[in-house]
């Protein structure tokens, strides 16, 4: 396996990781439907656009810095005034 595909499964396996651990259900908020979308977009090398009030976005800020590899497959819409 490639540095870089091992990087993006360390990536994914993290990410799913604090999910389990920091939601009481996938069912709840969506957050499974979106977790599978940031898993393809991880697995296909492309991006999930999402507003800033999704709940799957505030639990990924409470956790990853804005330098972390996850926000490279996340657009976080502007919210508009």
């Amino acid at each position: 396996m490639s540095k870089v595909k091992l990087a993006l499964a360390e990536t994914a396996l993290e990410v799913y990781e604090h999910m389990v651990a920091a939601s009481d259900s996938f069912e709840a908020d969506d957050i499974g439907a979106d977790l599978a979308y940031l898993m393809g977009a991880l697995l296909r090398e492309g991006y999930c656009v999402w507003p800033k009030t999704r709940p799957i976005i505030a639990l990924l800020m409470e956790k990853y810095h804005d330098s972390h590899p996850i926000w490279g497959y996340i657009r976080v819409e502007s919210e508009e005034v």
